[in-house]
């Protein structure tokens, strides 16, 4: 990762105003006048890059685990202003200076934005803001409140150039109080973080404080677990060995794990029952969080299906939210079929529960077409619809492709191809483009003519004709494989286990 120089001069202004200035760390608020920069933040813009566009960000957190600061030192000229990140709160203003050889001084911050009007060649900017008080989207942080922990998204503290190019890349370290662990999905390198325009592009997480933690290394990545909250021994036993099955599961595709490495956080909430709960973030890396129940028996863990799906949308471009009813339905789509590719279950319990969750995704909803239902999910709550209708358009495609290539190219083939190249792209896909994709992965047209008999239609796909083909036979909710089916053994391969790659 190249670096722009001028970072022993940057070194210097920041020793010396730390030497002059050690008591800035009260957190305040500068003026809200200004309306909320994070409707309006430019999208990443290469006609608009300065000269260099490296970042060197040093972070310093208080022993209360409150406060986190940063200088933030610029080879080349500062940008306009910083904005908050991916999922920051938009109505905190955070306190700012500027820092030169003159000394330090204060700027007036605006909600989510750091103007930096006044700043000079070779200034640094310091900021600092207030990790317990921010309100952003984040819904883990009641799960943590009552412990030594805090967890942000990284866009609440990891400020950013208003106006990004797809260059726009820079370094992070982080000083911390002794005893306190630090998670994080970025790239370490001897003395920090390394950031790449995903980073500030796309979302991730972030832990600070007294967490238990393991290292797991399984099919072929390396896993960094964060466990924020005490666990039953029986529970506390069963983590690596719950980790290890999430990655050999998500290895059902292709071999392998979708990355060389991931950040997990793990999330323990009263009781039992294994996963309740995941998201996946992919800003500087794969970021996945997991919410269960802290008395949760091995077995409950391992059978859960959300690591399954949470995992396989590491192997697919960050969609933009409304065109999500793709990316969501090959993971719902997936997390039935994995599992029993992984032994976790048999063929026939895993179409079992495709049907059934089919079946449930055609009786809810708004009553619109699929793109509609998908542009306005967050609204209309209408997830179960989006999530079920996306998987049938996948189960679709996955046989489609399967059938006109006599097994030779199927859902895996084009996920596989999607997660070589596009997978850690720093832009939001339309789903139109990764349509086009697709099929330019698999060589055919089949993804574009599928969706398109479905995407606009009120009516939930009709999937009979598939199942009969495939042996799949549905009566009184129960189902049965019917051996004689013309598609049987294509239905055979689609719940087959994949050779282990690594």
């Amino acid at each position: 990762m190249k670096r722009c120089g001028g970072g022993r001069a940057h070194r210097r202004l920041i020793a010396a105003v730390a030497m002059a200035s050690a008591l800035w760390v009260a957190i305040g608020c500068g003026s809200t006048a200004a309306p909320s920069a994070a409707s309006t933040v430019p999208a990443v813009n290469a006609a608009t890059a300065t000269s260099c566009d490296y970042y060197d960000y040093r972070f310093e957190l208080d022993a209360e685990l409150r406060t986190l600061s940063a200088v933030l030192c610029f080879d080349g000229p500062p940008p306009p202003a910083l904005v908050c990140g991916p999922q920051g709160d938009v109505e905190y203003a955070p306190i700012a200076e500027r820092i030169s050889g003159e000394g330090a001084a204060q700027l007036v911050t605006q909600k989510c934005r750091i103007p930096l009007d006044a700043l000079g060649p070779g200034d640094c900017v310091r900021y600092a803001v207030d990790l317990r008080a921010l309100d952003g989207e984040f819904p883990l942080r009641r799960a943590t409140e009552a412990r030594n922990v805090v967890t942000a998204q990284v866009g609440a503290f990891l400020f950013r150039p208003e106006v990004r190019d797809v260059r726009l890349h820079g370094h992070a370290t982080f000083s911390v109080p002794e005893g306190t662990r630090v998670s994080l999905p970025w790239q370490r390198d001897a003395d920090g973080y390394l950031l790449d325009a995903s980073v500030f592009e796309q979302t991730g997480y972030a832990v600070f404080g007294e967490f238990d933690s393991e290292t797991v290394v399984a099919a072929g990545a390396t896993l960094d677990v964060a466990i924020l909250d005490t666990l039953s021994p029986t529970t506390r036993a069963a983590i690596v060995p719950f980790v290890t099955h999430a990655a050999q599961t998500a290895a059902q595709i292709g071999g392998v794990f979708p990355g060389d490495r991931a950040q997990l956080v793990l999330v323990p909430q009263p009781g039992a029952g294994g996963v309740r709960f995941g998201m996946v973030a992919r800003g500087g890396g794969a970021s996945v969080v997991f919410v269960f129940g802290r008395d949760s028996s091995e077995s409950e863990l391992i059978e859960s299906w959300e690591p399954g799906h949470e995992l396989t949308h590491l192997r697919t471009p960050f969609v933009a939210r409304g065109d999500r009813w793709l990316t969501e339905g090959i993971a719902t789509y997936y997390q039935e079929v994995l599992r029993a590719r992984a032994g976790t279950t048999t063929p026939q319990h895993a179409w079992k529960r495709l049907v059934t969750g089919l079946s449930r995704g055609a009786q809810v909803g708004t009553g619109r077409t699929l793109r509609e239902e998908s542009k306005d999910m967050y609204e209309s709550g209408a997830f179960q619809r989006v999530y079920w209708a996306g998987a049938a358009v996948a189960f679709l495609i996955d046989v489609e492709l399967r059938r006109v290539t006599d097994n030779a190219t199927s859902l895996d083939t084009v996920v596989l191809g999607l997660q070589q190249c596009c997978a850690r792209d720093a832009r939001a896909w339309t789903v139109r483009d990764m349509i086009a994709r697709m099929d330019q992965l698999s060589g055919q047209d089949v993804v574009q003519r599928v969706s398109a008999q479905h995407l606009d239609r009120a009516e939930f796909s009709d999937l009979a004709a598939a199942f009969a083909a495939l042996g799949v036979v549905i009566h009184d909710g129960d189902v049965t494989l019917d051996d004689a089916a013309p598609l049987k053994q294509l239905r055979d391969a689609i719940m087959a286990p994949v050779p282990s790659s690594h």
